[in-house]
């Protein structure tokens, strides 16, 4: 019976620490020279060697308001990404939309670029070619695993994105482009909390039940 206790808990441990290991964030803060009005916001997905950033607002064809009028908002795009990533090189770089591979990445260090003021970040990732427009996912595979970047603490990566703004008031046409660089901090979410606690939980319980069949 012991044996089995045992088992039971090196497996639930085992399953929550795989369900926990990944971490999603937002990037949503803007810097301070982004007056466009649209929100921003850049889903950052970190697991094993590899990041992942998807732009989840703004989204192509949705509307915006403001005090000059109607827009709506066409051509969202990811042009550059910039990452603290110290000593731990970049494999490859590629965007998980584009079946074709027409949409290809340089990447490598940098003098240190300050992104407003966020700091100072020492990798840029670029698109070879800017005529391709994406939003992700943009997959950056590095030689060894990131692991998840400080809760709260720093600001580990940050996105440039562009998008237009297309008039829809009467009688007059505009076009204006925009664009943003957003960064934010790393905040786990619900499942990075809860499973660990959980576990905690599920440990105890399994061996108060042990001792109590003693």
């Amino acid at each position: 019976m012991r044996a089995i206790y045992f088992v039971g808990i090196l497996a639930f441990f085992i399953i929550t620490v795989s369900a926990a290991s990944a971490t999603t964030f937002d990037l949503t803060e803007t810097t301070d020279d982004y007056k466009c009005g649209v929100p921003i916001r850049v889903q950052v997905d970190y697991e094993s060697n590899c990041i992942k950033l998807t732009v989840v607002e703004p989204v192509n064809d949705s509307t915006f308001e403001n005090a000059t009028g109607n827009y709506t908002i066409s051509n969202v795009d990811i042009k550059d990404i910039w990452i603290k990533n110290g000593s731990n090189s970049i494999v490859c770089v590629s965007d998980l939309s584009d079946d074709n591979n027409n949409n290809k990445w340089i990447y490598g260090p940098t003098n240190s670029k300050s992104i407003g003021s966020f700091g100072d970040f020492q990798t840029f990732i670029g698109k070879e070619k800017n005529k391709y427009k994406t939003i992700g996912p943009i997959e950056i595979r590095f030689k060894d695993n990131v692991g998840t970047p400080p809760l709260g603490s720093s600001y580990s990566i940050a996105a440039h994105v562009a998008f237009n703004l297309v008039s829809l008031n009467e009688g007059s046409y505009q076009e204006v482009g925009c664009s943003g660089k957003v960064t934010g901090t790393n905040i786990p979410e619900f499942p990075s909390v809860v499973l660990p606690v959980a576990a905690i939980m599920g440990i105890l319980l399994i061996s108060q039940n042990w001792k109590k069949e003693r």
